[in-house]
C-alpha cells in the first residue's frame, strides 16, 4: 500500500465508534483521491524543500491511522502551502513530479491531505 492524497471542496467531521475508542473521520465533499508510492511522497517533498518549502508545511498524515485528523490544522497547513506554492514559478512547480497537480488542487480552493 502506498500514500493517498485525498482532496475535496470541504471536509466533514464524521464521528464513529471502532472496537475499542470513538474517532473523528474526515468525509470528502467532492474532490477524489489519487495514490503515490511512499518513495515517490518523500520525493515530492524533498525536491519541494530545495524550493524552500519546508517539509512541516504538508498535511500528512501518514503515520497517523488515518483518524482524528485536526480539521482546522488541515486547513491551516493548507492555505501556508497554498502561499509559498503559488509564489513558485511555473517552472519550478513543473519541475517537481506531482507538484503541479498539488498546486491545481489548492488553486481551485479545495483542501488535501496525506495518508496511507
Amino acid at each position: 500500500m502506498g500514500a493517498q492524497i485525498i482532496y475535496a471542496n470541504e471536509f466533514e467531521e464524521r464521528h464513529r465508534s471502532l472496537a475499542s475508542r470513538e474517532v473523528t473521520e474526515l468525509e470528502r465533499i467532492g474532490g477524489g483521491i489519487f495514490n503515490m508510492s511512499y518513495a515517490s511522497c518523500e520525493e515530492l517533498k524533498a525536491d519541494c524543500a530545495k524550493l524552500g518549502v519546508a517539509s512541516e508545511l504538508w498535511p500528512d498524515y501518514i503515520e497517523t491511522d488515518g483518524y482524528d485528523i485536526p480539521l482546522q490544522e488541515l486547513r491551516e497547513k493548507n492555505q501556508k502551502l497554498h502561499s509559498i506554492i503559488a509564489g513558485l514559478s511555473p517552472n519550478e512547480r513543473m519541475s517537481v513530479k506531482w507538484l503541479d497537480k498539488i498546486h491545481d488542487i489548492l488553486d481551485s480552493g479545495m483542501l488535501f491531505y496525506i495518508c496511507h
